[in-house]
């Protein structure tokens, strides 16, 4: 059963897992409609149980489905138990002192990210925000039976 990125007008990105790509069309398509009509996009059949009584349940405008990415594995499990060779992990490294090097220092939080980054299933920078949020390729995109953003 495969994973679906949704990716939204606004650049937000979602994760999903359906059955097959006609129940991932269905649910994408009802919730583009729903921002189509200026409708919640709150699921309104699961009650939130984490929220004190006192708190009110947050609700927000349905967002309109731009894409959506299909992938075989969860695109976060990129890179999960994998080893780099010490040569190329030292090149990274190196690369990322070389690039935050200011005035002979470096900031060590910087260089702390630099590191973590490279494990990191998420991309730092993407070209625009209707590209995926993961290094993991998808292995397709899914054709939408909606017209998306509109």
């Amino acid at each position: 059963m495969p994973f679906y990125e949704t990716i939204f007008e606004t650049g937000d990105h979602s994760i999903a897992f359906y059955e097959d790509d006609e129940e991932a069309s269905r649910a994408m398509g009802a919730h583009h409609d729903r921002a189509i009509n200026g409708e919640s996009g709150k699921a309104h059949s699961t009650p939130r149980n984490d929220l004190p009584s006192t708190v009110p349940d947050p609700d927000f405008p349905a967002t309109r489905v731009t894409r959506a990415l299909v992938y075989e594995n969860h695109p976060a499990d990129y890179g999960v138990g994998n080893e780099v060779e010490a040569k190329e992990a030292g090149a990274k490294l190196q690369a990322a002192v070389k690039e935050l090097t200011n005035d002979s220092t470096i900031n060590v939080h910087e260089l702390a990210n630099a590191v973590r980054e490279l494990s990191s299933p998420l991309v730092v920078q993407r070209g625009n925000r209707h590209d995926s949020s993961y290094k993991m390729a998808e292995g397709r995109e899914l054709e939408l039976n909606f017209k998306a953003g509109a």
